[in-house]
C-alpha cells in the first residue's frame, strides 16, 4: 500500500515536468540559505556569553533542527525531484527516507517551539524566581529529551504506520495545546501587569519589559511556523476528505516546499527584534567574510 502511494505521487509529479524542475531548483537554493543562516546563528550563540540563556539555548535547538532540514531534508527532496525529472522512478526508498527525516526534524521543531512558549510563560509567571528555577542546564536537558523522544516517536513508523499516525497526531495535539495554553497565560499576565501599572501610574520594571519583548519574539516564531505549515495542513485535510487526485499531489508538493522554506526564514526572525542576536550575527558574518576574502586573495596571488 505504501509502495502504491509512492508510485502514485511519482506518477503525478512526472506528469508535471516544469513544476518538478522548479521545485528542485527552489529547494536547492533555500537548502543553502537554511544551512548557512542557521549555522551562523549557532556560532553567534556559542561565541556570545550574554546570549547563553535558557530561552536562547532552546532557540539554538530550533536552529540546529532547521540546519538539519537544509542539510538533509531539502537535498533529499531535491534529489527526488531531479530523479523524477530524468525519468528515474525506482526511488521509493529515497521517498521513505525523506518522510522519516522530515518527520523527525519537524517533530523536533514543533516540540522546541512548545518548549520556548512554556519558557516565556514561566519567565513572566515566576518573575524573579525564573532565573533560579529555569537554568541553562535544564534547558539543555530539555533539548536532549526532545531529540530522544521525537526519535522514539519516529521509530514507531517502522513498526506500524497506522500506529505512527495516531502517536504523531497525539503528539501534535499536545504540543499545540501547550503553545495555546502558554500564550493565553502570557496574555493574561501582560494584561494584569498593564492594569497594575495604570493603577500605580508608574513605568513597567525593566526586567518585565524585557520578558514581554522576548515573549513577543517567540510568538512571531510560532506565527511564522503556523503560516508556513497552514497550506500543507489544508492540503492534507482535503486529501483525507476527498478522493486524492493529481491536483492534490501537485498542491501537496508545493505546500511541502513552503513548509521547508520556514527553516530559511527563521534566522531572519531570530535577529529581527533581538538586538543582541543581530549584533552577534553581524560580528560572525564580518569575521567569516574577512577570512573568505583573505583566502581568495591568497589563491589569486598564487596564480
Amino acid at each position: 500500500m505504501v509502495d502504491q502511494a509512492c508510485q502514485d505521487i511519482i506518477s503525478s509529479l512526472n506528469s508535471a515536468f516544469a513544476l518538478t524542475v522548479f521545485t528542485a531548483i527552489f529547494n536547492s537554493v533555500f537548502s543553502i540559505v537554511a544551512v548557512v543562516g542557521n549555522i551562523i546563528v549557532l556560532i553567534a550563540i556559542w561565541q556570545t556569553p550574554s546570549l547563553q540563556k535558557p530561552s536562547i539555548i532552546l532557540l539554538s535547538g530550533l536552529a540546529l533542527a532547521d540546519a538539519g532540514v537544509g542539510l538533509v531534508v531539502q537535498p533529499v527532496y531535491t534529489s527526488i525531484h531531479a530523479l523524477i525529472a530524468t525519468n528515474h522512478t525506482d526511488i521509493c526508498f529515497l521517498v521513505t527516507f525523506y518522510n522519516v527525516s522530515s518527520s523527525f526534524l519537524s517533530g523536533i521543531s514543533v516540540a522546541t517551539v512548545a518548549a520556548l512558549s512554556i519558557d516565556r510563560f514561566l519567565a513572566l509567571h515566576l518573575s524573579l524566581r525564573y532565573e533560579e528555577i529555569v537554568t541553562i542546564t535544564k534547558a539543555k536537558t530539555s533539548l536532549v529529551l526532545i531529540w530522544i523522544g521525537v526519535g522514539g516517536l519516529v521509530c514507531v513508523w517502522f513498526k506500524s504506520y497506522h500506529a505512527y499516525l495516531v502517536v504523531a497526531c497525539t503528539f501534535l495535539s499536545v504540543c499545540s495545546g501547550l503553545i495555546c495554553f502558554a500564550y493565553v497565560q502570557i496574555y493574561l499576565v501582560v494584561r494584569r501587569q498593564k492594569a497594575k501599572i495604570n493603577l500605580q501610574l508608574q513605568n513597567s520594571p525593566q526586567n518585565m519589559t524585557e520578558k514581554i519583548k522576548t515573549a513577543l519574539q517567540t510568538f512571531i516564531l510560532v506565527l511564522a511556523f503556523s503560516l508556513f505549515s497552514a497550506p500543507y495542513l489544508c492540503v492534507m485535510i482535503t486529501i483525507q476528505i476527498f478522493q486524492p487526485q493529481k491536483i492534490h499531489c501537485l498542491a501537496l508538493d508545493c505546500s511541502v516546499s513552503i513548509v521547508l522554506t520556514n527553516s530559511s526564514i527563521n534566522p531572519i526572525l531570530y535577529c529581527w527584534r533581538n538586538e543582541k542576536m543581530r549584533g552577534a550575527v553581524k560580528k560572525v558574518v564580518r569575521v567569516l567574510w574577512k577570512r573568505l576574502s583573505r583566502g581568495f586573495e591568497a589563491e589569486t596571488g598564487q596564480v
